[in-house]
């Protein structure tokens, strides 16, 4: 993807003016450029004001923010960076700056702002790699800038909706009942888009107003996609009431049988989510989960969850890889590039052929072969799956360390799952055990 391209190239340059400077800044940096998000979150308050490169520790806040779903430190320090540093960092690096946080705004629902802030910058860079991105957010944030902050209101205590599980494929989706304009339906239960989503029929129907031509908002299978925008006046969910909420609109027939799909706006909103699987119920608790003595294992990029994973293949090295967090995807797989890792495990009389929706697109998968057992270990729990798929496919992961993608199978793999997107960590408890024999590293 350019966005996040781009904002490597702002360590590139960083990195040559560094050389000669203090250590506490090519640290930054070569955790910066390794992409070690965790390393980052937890060596940067030990670092930061020991830099000499002040743009360095700026780049790494600015990073920090993104990656750890902390929009309150992304602005500012994105716009030390635009305001004193973007001639020494480069038009690129800067334009990657500017998409951060103008992104960040628009996904906060301060519409109004991110328009202000791309017409106060986004000229300066008419030949940055990502400038059509910048263009098509410009449109978006400036057609929604009248448009309130999204709001959620909920009660003061531990709220329990009850959920669904549909067959898809050779797995399984979560659904859950929202009601909207008056009417209560199923939607697919998704963690695996940013927003929520709505076929046009279902928009019409349920009173989401079109506030948007269409505009290319997203890069899908390395094509550019147009979709329309619309916001409903209320979305509820088991209680909370979801204020002027932002829906991405599909000329399509359906999401695995539903009109419409729950995002992680809605689900950053709340802050965290448990999947209850004893009691087939997803719970919104009232007070934080502490975050665990082990410290975070997951990342936002651009907005979705990544989950840091140890995985072993009998008689394989274990090792640690990011996965991406998608309950709206029936099946676990790996991604093209993990041939090199697994592909002389996969069963060849096993091929899988089939499609199944993923990022609200149907996504085909016909040159897919079963993994044998794995184990998959999150949070010092372990995950044992033998349906996970080893793909060939056009699309290997949108980000340089995207392995695959954990999917509904994993969700209801424990009694619970916790996902805490404030904090920025996955829980698990009861899971069953497996034995797999890994080889030594």
């Amino acid at each position: 993807m350019k966005m996040l391209k781009s904002v490597l190239l702002v360590a590139t340059v960083l990195c040559c003016g560094a050389a000669f400077g203090q250590r506490a800044d090519r640290r930054l940096i070569q955790l910066i450029n390794g992409r070690d998000y965790f390393g980052l979150e937890r060596e940067y308050s030990q670092l930061s004001g020991r830099t000499r490169q002040h743009e360095t520790e700026f780049m790494a806040k600015t990073l920090l923010g993104c990656y750890f779903n902390r929009p309150e430190e992304v602005v500012p320090a994105a716009t030390v960076l635009l305001e004193k540093y973007s001639e020494k960092i480069g038009d690129n690096s800067a334009a990657a700056v500017l998409w951060n946080a103008a992104y960040t705004l628009f996904c906060e629902g301060e519409y109004s702002q991110a328009a202000q802030l791309l017409r106060k910058y986004a000229y300066k860079y008419p030949a940055a790699d990502n400038v059509d991105h910048l263009r098509s957010l410009s449109r978006a944030a400036n057609a929604l800038a009248d448009v309130p902050v999204p709001v959620l209101e909920r009660p003061a205590h531990d709220l329990r909706v009850p959920f669904r599980s549909d067959s898809l494929g050779t797995g399984t989706v979560m659904k859950i009942p929202v009601e909207i304009g008056g009417s209560l339906g199923e939607w697919l239960f998704d963690s695996g888009v940013v927003w929520n989503f709505a076929t046009e029929n279902f928009a019409r129907e349920h009173g989401i107003r079109i506030v948007d031509s269409p505009v290319p908002l997203y890069k899908l299978s390395r094509s550019d996609i147009a979709f329309r925008m619309g916001v409903a006046d209320t979305v509820s969910v088991g209680g909370m009431v979801y204020r002027n909420a932002l829906f991405v609109i599909i000329d399509t027939d359906g999401f695995a049988g539903c009109g419409a799909v729950l995002g992680l706006r809605f689900l950053n909103a709340a802050g965290e989510f448990v999947v209850d699987n004893v009691n087939g119920e997803i719970i919104f608790p009232a007070e934080r989960t502490q975050l665990p003595s082990a410290g975070r294992n997951l990342v936002m990029l651009d907005g979705i969850p990544f989950v840091s994973v140890s995985v072993a293949v009998e008689n394989s090295p274990e090792m640690n890889v990011l996965m991406r967090l998608n309950s709206g995807c029936p099946v676990s797989f790996f991604l093209e590039r993990c041939y090199g890792l697994f592909g002389r495990y996969m069963d060849t009389n096993a091929l899988i052929s089939g499609k199944y929706r993923l990022d609200g697109m149907v996504f085909p998968y016909d040159d897919c072969a079963l993994l044998p057992l794995m184990q998959l270990r999150v949070g010092g729990e372990i995950f044992c799956t033998d349906d996970a798929l080893l793909c060939n496919t056009s699309r290997d992961g949108v980000y340089v360390h995207e392995y695959g993608t954990l999917g509904c199978e994993f969700l209801a793999g424990f009694d619970t799952v916790t996902v805490n997107l404030r904090d920025c960590f996955v829980s698990c408890a009861g899971g069953a055990d497996c034995e797999v024999t890994s080889a030594e590293n």
